[in-house]
């Protein structure tokens, strides 16, 4: 299925998790799920599957960690951009040097957040987001 035809968006923002540690993942999802304006739109933890995984879901948001089970997150953030990934990608890691955040950015990423230190600013980006899709449903086309 097309992933512009599955998308819901009652929901808010979808959002596709891309993380190789499960405990990361579980609190990850509960956190989507408690927030009430996001839904998961998917999970992996490689490499190829992640980018499978996100281009079927165009999702609105995805976190991204850069050390995958296999391949890199930085891989996964250039090979989704150059197929036209618009999603709001958020790099989240333990890996949080001032390189990898250059790298990140200039690969296209939106945010660069230390995994242990940012948590609560990466739910305000996901509401922010949020937000941001349910003002432009609200709002009537231009034209």
């Amino acid at each position: 299925m097309n992933g512009e035809a599955g998308r819901d968006r009652r929901m808010g923002a979808r959002v596709f998790i891309v993380e190789d540690a499960a405990a990361v993942q579980d609190r990850l999802r509960r956190a989507i799920e408690e927030l009430g304006t996001a839904q998961l739109a998917g999970v992996a933890d490689s490499e190829p599957e992640a980018i499978r995984g996100i281009l079927d879901a165009a999702p609105d948001v995805v976190i991204l960690d850069l050390k995958l089970k296999l391949g890199s997150g930085m891989r996964v953030l250039e090979a989704i951009r150059a197929q036209g990934c618009s999603a709001f990608v958020v790099v989240q890691t333990n890996f949080a040097l001032p390189e990898y955040e250059e790298r990140c950015m200039r690969l296209g990423a939106d945010r660069f957040l230390d995994k242990t230190e940012d948590a609560p600013r990466l739910l305000a980006l996901i509401e922010e987001v949020a937000g941001r899709i349910a003002t432009a449903r609200e709002s009537p086309p231009a034209g």
